[in-house]
């Protein structure tokens, strides 16, 4: 028994040292679990630091795009109002040199008259002189009295006088013809030189929108991602909804009388195309990923071509909506819609009534794309159908 605890007090003498050094250890690991979880606690901070500052830039950048994206519109307006001028112009000059060839031949006109009447008094006066010189003696002798060839010569007197006259007038016209002439082609020269200053606003306008649309490209680079892209064409789609949601209603309580517009729903496989050419996305093809799809056909064609009507109606709706550019709507009968995107230009108004075939805009590039061409639609209602069973072959 004694032997036993001696052994234990031999023990635990020899454990005291590693029992001292244990607790004097403590204090120096309570403060190193101090020190991490205060490194971690800095380092969460830094994470978060980090994760606001980059949802900050995301956040810039997307407020950058946005104006861009407004800037762009309200450029793309301006080519369109810029283009409108010089369709404009055109036409005034169009009109101005049909008046001034108008005018030209009115001159040569007149100006044959003047030589035809110049001539005529010249014989007259050629003739008033021989018989002034030589007949005179003769018409005395075998006149009856002296009161006849004083008839005679005061009717030569009023020949000359009024020949005369009347060179007078056409000599007045021709000069007024000259004058107008003069006027009309200063007029035609103004009309030129404000042609040209058009143009050069337009290919600064062309210029500004294309380094606009760079810079609109390389933020998408820094931004863009799938989900980003998801969320932003959903957001187009339900603005489209509930544009024509909205004209639903609007247009409910108006006459439906297309005039002379043949039921739409009879035209589904006839329907004439709005313009030809190569299609480059069609109605439910994969976009973004595989998650969406194609609600219309996306159509190539050259900038400016005429986009047709493809059935009859009223102009529904005319104005700007994101990533569809310019856009026409036309309601057809029986709650039909077709939607023309990416425009350059519109040719008519809202209320207007359309046939077949009527040009109803300009194919354009408008809603921040490079390649120009049409976006197409069908709807019934709100719903998108597919436009090619509805459209000719």
């Amino acid at each position: 028994m004694n032997g036993r605890k001696l052994l234990y007090h031999y023990r635990m003498i020899r454990l005291l040292p590693l029992i001292a050094a244990l607790l004097l250890a403590l204090p120096a690991l309570a403060q190193d679990n101090d020190a991490r979880l205060r490194q971690s606690s800095e380092e969460l901070k830094r994470v978060q630091g980090k994760i606001e500052a980059l949802n900050q830039k995301i956040e810039n950048e997307r407020g950058r795009q946005d104006s861009l994206r407004q800037e762009l519109e309200s450029t793309e307006k301006q080519i369109q109002d810029t283009k409108g001028r010089l369709r404009e112009i055109a036409g005034l000059l169009g009109e101005q040199q049909r008046k001034i060839r108008a005018t030209r031949d009115e001159q040569a006109r007149v100006e044959r008259s003047l030589n035809d009447a110049k001539h005529a008094l010249a014989q007259q006066i050629r003739a008033a002189y021989m018989i002034g010189e030589r007949g005179q003696i003769r018409l005395l002798l075998n006149q009856d009295n002296a009161q006849k060839m004083d008839r005679v010569s005061t009717y030569y007197d009023y020949l000359n006088r009024a020949r005369t006259d009347y060179v007078v007038r056409i000599h007045d016209q021709f000069d007024k013809l000259s004058t107008l002439q003069d006027r009309l082609s200063q007029q035609n020269a103004d009309l030129l030189r404000l042609k040209d200053r058009q143009q050069k606003t337009l290919a600064a306008l062309e210029t500004t929108r294309s380094a606009r649309g760079e810079t609109i490209r390389a933020i998408n680079e820094r931004i863009s991602n799938e989900l980003d892209e998801i969320k932003q064409l959903r957001a187009n789609e339900q603005q489209i909804q509930s544009l024509l949601k909205s004209l639903r209603e609007a247009l409910a309580n108006l006459s439906t009388d297309f005039g002379d517009a043949r039921p739409f729903p009879k035209m589904k496989g006839r329907l004439p195309w709005p313009i030809r050419g190569k299609l480059l996305a069609s109605f439910g093809e994969a976009k973004a990923g595989g998650r969406l799809s194609w609600n219309g056909l996306w159509i190539d064609a050259p900038e400016g071509a005429p986009v047709r009507a493809v059935a009859g109606g009223r102009v529904a709706y005319v104005g700007w909506l994101q990533r569809y550019g310019l856009i026409i709507i036309l309601e057809h009968e029986g709650g039909y819609f077709s939607l023309y995107g990416h425009n350059d230009s519109v040719d008519r108004q809202v209320g207007e009534q359309v046939h077949p075939g009527d040009t109803i805009a300009r194919v354009g590039s408008t809603g921040g794309y490079e390649q120009p061409g049409l976006y197409f639609e069908i709807r019934q209602g709100t719903e998108p159908i597919n436009p090619k069973l509805w459209l000719g072959k």
